[in-house]
């Protein structure tokens, strides 16, 4: 966690006890691109609101990094969160959020519709903005390539995530192609996948201002799925390497690479009744449950013989 209480709390008992202490950090404060770490503001006046949440941010840091520096070991998510890491503890290794295998695999479901699928939460615009995605499939309805009976862009998400997307749609007419759903019990997001033809992913480019490092669960169970995988806006940073070398989609750095993504996928949906990309699976692999655990036993046993 990237809150304050657990680190502390662990270095408390690894200490009076003489453990080992193991850090795992999925998130932490630095990835985000401003203060949406903080679920709600202060609700005071703005330039208030500012001090208190810049003297937070510093008990936080300040509190987190005093326990990395005593770990034993320091896990993290992405190649940017380990650099970033290792400046406070050289032994942080990188262990990838994932996807079990036991759950996620490839169906092939013939359907009715073609359907671009979004499941999680928007934070901010700056953080995931889907509005090349808008401004391809504009460009799909206005060439009368598309039509809302057999097109669809459906939204599994929380009402927040509901109006931010419906503020970056408004200058889009693109509102007719979109179904919103609440989110859904966990052991149906399998079949939800399966039955997509484009799993979307909601990114923004990497810049000192903006989100860095970003690489959630639901992407590597997109890719064990093996459905087509388009990502906007592109990091242009490690979540583009990734989807790139496992082959399992597109990050797009432009509509016009979103717009040919989606007509191309389409019109193989038209022709079968379903979507399939052919990913690296050794590649996809090295991102399951299993390997993870067996990365975290490494680390046990090491410090387990010392």
């Amino acid at each position: 966690s990237y809150r304050a209480f657990p680190l502390p709390a662990a270095r408390y008992v690894a200490e009076k006890h003489h453990l080992p202490l193991v850090i795992d950090l999925r998130d932490i404060i630095e990835q985000y691109a401003s203060n949406e770490y903080i679920a709600h503001n202060f609700r005071t006046f703005p330039w208030l609101d500012r001090k208190i949440t810049a003297a937070f941010r510093h008990k936080l840091l300040r509190d987190r990094n005093n326990a990395l520096r005593k770990a034993d070991q320091v896990t993290t998510i992405s190649p940017w969160h380990a650099e970033k890491l290792k400046a406070y503890n050289s032994h942080t290794e990188l262990v990838y959020n994932g996807y079990d295998p036991e759950l996620f695999y490839p169906e092939q479901h013939r359907t009715s519709q073609f359907v671009i699928t979004y499941t999680g939460r928007l934070i901010s615009l700056a953080t995931r903005d889907p509005r090349l995605l808008f401004e391809a499939v504009s460009r799909l309805d206005r060439e009368k390539r598309i039509a809302p009976e057999r097109f669809r862009i459906q939204w599994y998400v929380d009402a927040e995530s509901k109006a931010l997307i419906m503020q970056a749609a408004a200058a889009y007419p693109v509102a007719r192609y979109m179904d919103f759903f609440g989110y859904v019990p966990a052991s149906d997001i399998p079949g939800v996948l399966n039955r997509s033809s484009i799993l979307l992913q909601l990114a923004n480019t990497f810049a000192s201002d903006g989100p860095k490092g970003f690489m959630t669960t639901k992407l590597f169970e997109s890719m064990a799925v093996e459905k087509p995988l388009l990502c906007v806006k592109s990091d242009e940073s490690c979540l583009e390497a990734t989807i790139r070398e496992t082959r399992s989609g597109l990050a797009a750095r432009t509509a016009e690479e979103a717009y040919r993504f989606i007509l191309h996928h389409y019109q193989f949906w038209q022709g079968n009744g379903y979507t399939h990309v052919d990913t690296d699976k050794e590649a996809v692999e090295r991102f399951s449950r299993r390997k993870q655990a067996e990365q975290f036993m490494r680390i046990f046993s090491r410090l387990n013989s010392k």
